[in-house]
């Protein structure tokens, strides 16, 4: 065993599982006062590797009953049982040593199904017949580590086995598990149901669901049945996911030139779910935004968002489920690939959609954004205890994995790539594998020294800036030092080996220079002549550029000339404002980059321009009524309002995904800015809306939403609430939550507070406290909120819980050393398990904001007064 592997709280190795007979009897009818509960029973067949008379297992939250070991020649022993709850364990003693051979471990348990959206829990929703009247389902949400709360067994990811799943349910209710149905027997108004065992595979892949549900069903051209899953009378909104995951299944079976290994697949909307998705093999379970979509009510947004969602979680039947990582630190493996194939098969359904530019813009962007501080993690980031696992779940596994996934993709060429991801695949279907595996395969497959190039950017923190200086006849100067957004140095010097893009005006290829080392030099760019070079094409790369002043000019001249493409554009965007939050430039050179996209149309260049007007206006203009808030309400109506005149307010016949998106968008900032025309327009169409007179663009809900709020107080407040309850489409649900908390009302917003706390569905709540902390008089009040409930919160969520984190969230609209220390001294004192990476992020970034403010303010204030 490693020194690393010694830091990590395993499970004993003296026993390896091969299969599970599980059988569970879950109570969704509790006398009234009590909670529902299930019982249940696990025979586990093992082989002893040792002589040992205690095996431990995993289990959190139950009461195991009774635990026997037997060997396969009738010889039979009751274990003593031991729970341990701090390692989440269970030891079943026996009396005297066991022979290493094999033998079978029965157990009897118990537990609550818990509110948690953890291990085997509860669901609420209404009753299809009387909507006043609630009904439950029992789910299961394993991953991380929470197949522990609802059976003993081996939950690590490396131990893998096969599972056999029986289920008592009353007999009007669908039962649901990895595998097809195999036999259904029917007793006094209850029913069994058997599933097929499962192929090979890890714990928190299991799944099973006890619903009362209707589904809608097609078929792959490869022949797997497929079916969405919904609540009684919802299944037509399944539509779209169901059209989108019978042609990716396929696509990926013939990208990986591996079939799809089980002969069916279900997908299913659980009314009250933590994360987006999760991939378990067979049976997907989703939050309802990420599956459902009515065509009348549903953005283009969430039309993509879905298509991105379930092509992410099939993506994972291959590269998570087939293959899985050996240890939670290579969670990037499963995360970081299926978010990069995605995009892969979504542009390959929807290409008109320009996926690839928008990684740009979203994936990327935020990537960079949180790798920018010194509290970011490296992709692979060594983790010890299950309470470590879910902090990682976050923009650094998925976003940043995604990214290096697209720059080595780019480098080696999608098809050389492809060919590496083959062979792994192959070799190490049904077992467990390492970044380093992975590596290996795509060095065979192109001749590169893969591992070399690609280690420093999964085990180093961080990513460089390239600093670029001219030498004439046609070389640069290019030297690398880690980028921070406080503007420090790194004292430790990492250095990546940098495949840089260079792309040369008039040129329509581009060609890489490999940069390894401190510095060094790029030759045949244009440095003497009035044409440009674009470092970083497209920006495939994972860095910043620091061009010197005579490159950085004709860059901009050539925006301006719409020479760049689109990902070339908002790469100069994207780094400038971060340069700028580094103090490595000063604000108002960012500011003034901004006028040469005063022609801009392309929606992705568009949705940055309005996110860097947002992020420099809260913070050098945070009193609405401020001379400089009033000139970046200018700004924005000088780069917007000619735009807004273009999209307008109607559909056109035939328009583009693109164009429903670049409407919301343009709409919605100029609200945001409070531009009054655009606000006049906005309250007047809600007003039409709500009153049955005209429907109102899916796409331009969310806007008209704020605008009504903003504008008609108390009035607009109380027409979204009561669309809120109206409403049974999550999507929309959120719209109004998001809406809701942009009432300049102090006193209303410190209702809605209390409001999400007792009527908002748990998942939720936390959109909730961060609308209310994004509005300018409403971050003070959340944040007294969030530290008189976060103990609550921790109770009811648990230790570790995603929601824990994105709550604490909230926390970075603040941008002074005083919040900081605030912030900081508060969370010394309270229970932060499995957050204390996330704090530490916080606060680096309120205190990197205060020192932007600082250093910048009176320099912009005198600039943006000019507009």
């Amino acid at each position: 065993m490693s020194e690393v592997e010694s830091k990590r709280v395993l499970l004993p190795k003296n026993a390896k599982p091969s299969h599970y007979d599980l059988e569970f009897s879950p109570d969704l009818f509790p006398a009234e006062g009590s909670e529902p509960t299930f019982e249940g029973s696990a025979t586990i067949y093992v082989k002893l590797v040792e002589a040992t008379n205690t095996i431990v297992l995993n289990a959190k939250e139950l009461k195991v009953t009774s635990g026997s070991i037997c060997s396969s020649e009738d010889f039979c022993v009751r274990a003593e049982i031991s729970l341990d709850e701090k390692n989440e364990t269970v030891t079943l003693t026996a009396p005297e040593a066991l022979s290493p051979g094999d033998y079978k471990i029965d157990t009897t348990f118990n537990g609550v199904l818990n509110e948690k959206m953890m291990g085997f829990y509860r669901s609420e929703y209404k009753d299809p017949l009387d909507s006043s009247k609630k009904k439950l389902m029992a789910v299961t949400q394993f991953e991380p580590t929470d197949a522990r709360m609802a059976f003993p067994c081996f939950d690590e990811p490396n131990i893998k086995a096969t599972f056999s799943v029986t289920m008592n349910a009353p007999e009007s209710y669908t039962c649901l598990s990895n595998m097809p149905i195999i036999k259904e027997e029917a007793a006094e108004g209850k029913k069994k149901v058997v599933f097929d065992k499962t192929p090979i595979m890890s714990t928190y892949l299991l799944a099973f669901v006890v619903a009362e549900l209707d589904f809608i069903k097609g078929e792959t051209k490869d022949g797997v049945e497929f079916r969405v899953y919904t609540e009684k009378g919802r299944s037509e909104l399944g539509q779209f996911a169901l059209d989108c995951g019978v042609k990716v299944l396929p696509f990926f079976a013939t990208f990986f030139e591996i079939a799809y290994p089980l002969p069916k697949m279900d997908m299913i909307a659980i009314p009250d779910f933590a994360a987006g998705a999760m991939e378990n093999w067979g049976l997907v379970t989703y939050r309802e935004t990420a599956l459902l979509l009515d065509p009348s009510q549903s953005s283009a947004q969430a039309k993509a968002r879905v298509a991105g969602v379930v092509a992410h979680e099939l993506a994972h039947q291959w590269f998570g489920n087939l293959v899985t990582m050996d240890w939670w630190t290579h969670l990037w493996l499963n995360e970081g690939f299926a978010t990069w194939a995605a995009d892969l098969a979504v542009d390959t359904l929807f290409p008109e959609w320009k996926v690839w530019v928008q990684f740009v813009c979203t994936t990327l962007s935020s990537a960079l954004h949180l790798d920018a501080l010194r509290s970011s993690h490296a992709i692979e980031v060594e983790i010890n205890d299950a309470t470590e696992v879910n902090e990682i779940f976050d923009a650094i596994s998925y976003l940043k994995g995604a990214s290096v996934i697209r720059m080595l993709a780019n480098y080696l060429s999608v098809d050389v790539f492809k060919q590496g991801l083959i062979t792994y695949l192959k070799e190490f279907s049904y077992s467990n594998a390492a970044t380093e595996d992975l590596w290996q395969h795509l060095e065979t497959a192109s001749g590169k020294p893969i591992k070399e190039l690609m280690s420093n950017w999964t085990k180093q923190v961080g990513y460089p800036v390239l600093e670029v200086s001219d030498l004439g006849n046609g070389e640069v100067q290019v030297s690398q030092s880690r980028f921070l957004s406080n503007g420090t140095e790194d004292a430790s010097k990492p250095t990546w080996m940098v495949p840089i893009g260079v792309l040369n005006a008039g040129s329509s290829e581009s060609y890489y220079e490999l940069l390894d080392g401190s510095s060094g030099q790029l030759s045949g760019v244009n440095t003497n002549s009035s044409e440009w070079t674009k470092l970083n094409a497209y920006q495939s790369g994972i860095f910043r550029i620091k061009y010197s002043d005579s490159m950085a000019s004709k860059l901009i001249t050539a925006i301006g000339k719409s020479e760049l493409g689109p990902e070339d554009r908002l790469s100069l965007l994207s780094d400038s404002f971060a340069l700028a939050r580094a103090g490595r430039l000063p604000t108002v050179k960012a500011l003034e980059i901004t006028k040469a996209f005063s022609q801009e149309t392309e929606y992705t260049c568009i949705l940055s321009i309005c996110a860097a007007l947002t992020e420099l206006s809260r913070l050098f203009a945070q009193e609405v009524d401020s001379e400089e808030y009033r000139g970046f309400k200018r700004l924005a109506e000088q780069l917007l309002v000619p735009l807004s005149k273009s999209v307008g307010w109607e559909a056109k016949p035939g328009e583009s995904h693109i164009q429903s998106l670049l409407r919301s968008q343009v709409l919605g900032s100029l609200i945001e800015f409070e531009h009054e025309g655009t606000m006049s327009e906005a309250v007047a169409r809600f007003k039409s809306f709500v009153s049955g007179e005209a429907e109102l663009l899916p796409d331009l809900r969310l806007p008209c939403y704020f605008a009504a709020v903003e504008v008609l107080g108390k009035e607009g407040y109380d027409a979204v609430m009561q669309i809120y309850k109206e409403t049974d489409l999550n999507e929309e649900m959120v719209r109004c939550m998001r809406a809701l908390g942009a009432i300049p009302d102090v006193g209303v917003l410190e209702e809605t507070l209390q409001w999400a706390l007792a009527e908002v569905k748990a998942q939720d709540i936390y959109v909730v406290i961060n609308s209310v902390a994004k509005n300018r008089r409403g971050k003070d009040l959340a944040w007294e909120f969030l530290q008189k409930e976060w103990e609550n919160f921790v109770e009811r969520f648990g230790k570790g819980s995603h929601f824990n984190t994105r709550m604490m969230g909230s926390c970075t609209e603040f941008s002074s050393e005083e919040k900081a220390v605030e912030v900081e001294k508060f969370f010394a004192s309270a229970t932060i398990v499995g957050a204390t990476r996330t704090l530490e992020q916080c606060l680096e970034s309120i205190r990197m904001r205060a020192s932007w403010y600082q250093r910048d303010a009176e320099e912009v204030h005198a600039w943006i007064s000019k507009v």
